[in-house]
């Protein structure tokens, strides 16, 4: 199957992630490793997929930029990419009262991943749920989500409390319906 869409949510630079740290005082541990981001750029040689958006939310301007081994990734492959603002749902460059769900078609099948598969995997606007509710295709895999600097197994899938999930060839699971 070929996507139309890969999200990639919160995959910050390292500097973003410790400087975050930093401000939440240590209640909001962020941990995400040059080698994990290796990892997932190596399983994303298992998917095809057209264009990529990058869904970084975070305080400052510079926050919303890829890691920078994705960004070589992006440049190198010339895949086509979306990198949204502060806000998640306009990104750089777009026309007036554009976003990214009028980018978006429900035609589209959209592969989603990132960190924290708990938390914003799940609940940013490009994430898994606010997909779902707009009735997009939705795709995801344990070998693109992330949760504690590790990847998550089928198993997450089969226990979300939020998403019925199908399972599909290639560890690849497609959004049911909503819980």
């Amino acid at each position: 199957m070929i996507f139309d869409y890969l999200v990639l949510i919160d995959l910050w630079n390292d500097d973003v992630i410790k400087r975050h740290n930093y401000k939440t005082n240590g209640l909001c541990d962020i941990i995400l490793s040059d080698k994990t981001i290796y990892k997932l750029l190596n399983n994303l040689n298992s998917f095809e997929f057209k264009n990529i958006v990058i869904s970084n939310a975070g305080e400052q301007n510079y926050d919303e930029y890829p890691h920078y081994l994705i960004d070589s990734y992006i440049k190198e492959n010339n895949i086509n990419s979306y990198v949204l603002n502060k806000r998640g749902e306009e990104y750089y460059g777009m026309k007036d009262s554009d976003n990214i769900f009028n980018v978006f078609t429900e035609d589209d099948n959209i592969l989603v991943g990132g960190m924290d598969w708990d938390m914003c995997v799940h609940t940013r606007c490009t994430g898994l749920l606010e997909l779902k509710k707009r009735n997009f295709n939705i795709y995801s895999s344990p070998h693109i989500c992330i949760r504690d600097d590790e990847f998550i197994t089928t198993n997450h899938f089969n226990s979300d409390e939020r998403i019925e999930w199908d399972s599909l060839d290639n560890n690849t699971f497609k959004a049911k319906k909503l819980k």
